[in-house]
């Protein structure tokens, strides 16, 4: 198998592709109405190198207090328990509770000790828990890790953390006899502003905490931080990291591997984003700096009047100007240049009318690439964004309701 090979099978391994961890789901009943599993251990065979990366919102459910308080002292977990159905954010004592009990119920039945549990939670914000309901399905779940492997674990944990998605998210790939896997839910409060959704990443490669920690960083600020659905960013977003060190190898390429397996699962988020119909990539060049063209990118990318001509598939360049403009850059627009595909939309001050047509057909491609130059430098990015629809006020007009 050659490096970066995404490796694409039956029964898709996700986060079990890689050697020393387990995957479990469970019906905890956090979705009353569904006959649906809510509920997934992803455990190690022994505490291992773990990398976190958490939501920057200042208000956070009790799973990411509690995980930020353990991730200060300690870099090696067991597992972490995530649940769907219920973000427990808002609930005061009961909620940190629950989560203390969750990860207390879990560690007895791994036999480990709480602190090496972390938690996660995603759902309707504001409602506790059901305290019992919830700790059945813990057991539950660890019944079913504890039982011969199911080929299709990985799966059905993928599917288990869905919300609003459609499709499960999973990736796996193989590279210089070190494997990677991972997870991911996510499609509505997507925001570039970390970590934009729950995803669990691991592998079997030796990682020390540090380089694990500060490459994780890296990459999610290239990666998970660059997309963008409805400029909404939750209150329950993790990124978590785990390295068994069971492939015995420590990888030149640990940085490009780990990157390749978030882009893949951004990207995923972006296609299964709320209402999605086609998703854009914006392609800055020509800034002063990568900083400058991210802003730019960022601005055209969560521009709502932007990702509703997306939607119709209107190659309105104005919308793009207007989205530049209001970036904070100081671009002179006789210098900004606009392509649709391959078809210049715009420059020099002026719309290129004789495109029009190439434009409005590549503009209603499900893949629609955006290229901007601003003409000041050699600064780039790229963001990755989808349209806004219908469809995504229907989701959410009365998600709670």
């Amino acid at each position: 198998m050659g490096r970066g090979d995404i490796v694409k099978q039956e029964g898709r391994c996700g986060v079990t592709f890689p050697r020393g961890f387990r995957v479990a789901s469970a019906r905890a009943g956090l979705y009353p109405d569904a006959d649906r599993d809510d509920l997934v251990i992803l455990a190690a065979e022994k505490p291992v190198v773990t990398a976190a990366v958490f939501t920057t919102n200042r208000f956070v459910a009790a799973p990411i207090s509690y995980c930020r308080d353990l991730y200060r002292d300690r870099r090696r977990f067991r597992a972490v328990v995530a649940n769907a159905g219920n973000a427990n954010c808002g609930t005061g004592r009961a909620g940190e509770e629950i989560v203390h009990a969750t990860a207390r119920v879990a560690a007895e039945g791994l036999g480990t000790v709480e602190e090496e549990i972390l938690v996660a939670s995603t759902g309707v914000i504001g409602r506790v828990p059901p305290r019992e309901q919830l700790l059945a399905g813990v057991s539950r779940c660890l019944e079913r890790l504890a039982a011969e492997p199911d080929p299709t674990a990985a799966e059905k944990a993928a599917r288990a953390l869905m919300t609003t998605d459609t499709v499960p998210k999973l990736t796996e790939r193989e590279s210089e006899s070190v494997r990677w896997g991972g997870m991911a839910k996510g499609a509505g409060m997507i925001h570039p502003c970390m970590a934009t959704m729950l995803a669990f990443i691991t592998t079997d490669a030796v990682a020390d905490p540090d380089t694990a920690d500060r490459t994780l960083r890296a990459v999610v600020d290239r990666t998970f931080n660059t997309i963008s659905v409805d400029n909404d960013m939750s209150t329950n977003d993790m990124v978590l990291l785990m390295a068994s060190g069971a492939s015995g190898k420590k990888p030149a390429t640990f940085e490009e591997d780990l990157e390749m397996i978030c882009r893949d699962l951004a990207e995923q988020i972006v296609r299964d984003g709320e209402g999605a119909t086609r998703v854009a990539r914006i392609v800055v060049s020509g800034a002063v700096s990568e900083k400058e063209a991210r802003r730019i990118a960022d601005a055209i990318g969560t521009s709502f009047l932007f990702k509703t001509a997306l939607h119709g598939g209107d190659p309105n360049w104005g919308r793009i100007l207007a989205a530049v403009g209001r970036s904070g850059v100081a671009v002179d627009p006789e210098n900004v240049s606009i392509s649709i595909g391959e078809n210049l939309l715009f420059r020099n001050g002026e719309p290129c009318a004789e495109n029009q047509e190439k434009c409005l057909r590549a503009m209603r491609e499900k893949v629609v690439v955006v290229t901007v130059n601003v003409g000041r430098g050699h600064g780039e990015w790229t963001h990755l964004t989808c349209d806004l629809s219908k469809e995504y006020v229907t989701i959410n007009a009365d998600y709670t309701t």
